[in-house]
């Protein structure tokens, strides 16, 4: 959902885009030439449910070909499970597959 979905003035609107972007380049990380996005602060990986955030929010700031290539890296370490990684630090290629917090996690 974008802020054309609500019924708000084209100035708020604009406002709203503008700020948004401003955060999320923010975040715009690259490493081997594969453009990603951290939650910001002291994070330097690729948090999946983070990610999710931007393409639920306003995935046209990172643009249809970013989102594919993100959504297909995430896929690559998808464990035979099924499980889907919870962080995977991009330099480096690891994966962590857990509850942020969880006593029990457990890493590639």
């Amino acid at each position: 959902m974008n802020a054309q979905n609500f019924d708000v003035c084209a100035a708020d609107s604009a406002w709203l885009f503008k700020h948004a972007d401003r955060c999320v380049q923010a975040v715009r990380r690259e490493a081997k030439g594969f453009v990603y996005y951290t939650p910001g602060g002291s994070y330097s990986g690729l948090f999946t449910r983070d990610f999710e955030y931007v393409v639920e929010g306003m995935p046209e700031l990172v643009g249809a070909e970013t989102l594919k290539k993100i959504i297909q890296f995430i896929l690559r370490h998808q464990r035979a499970d099924g499980g889907i990684p919870t962080m995977v630090d991009v330099p480096s290629g690891h994966a962590s597959y857990c509850t942020i917090g969880d006593a029990t996690r457990f890493t590639d």
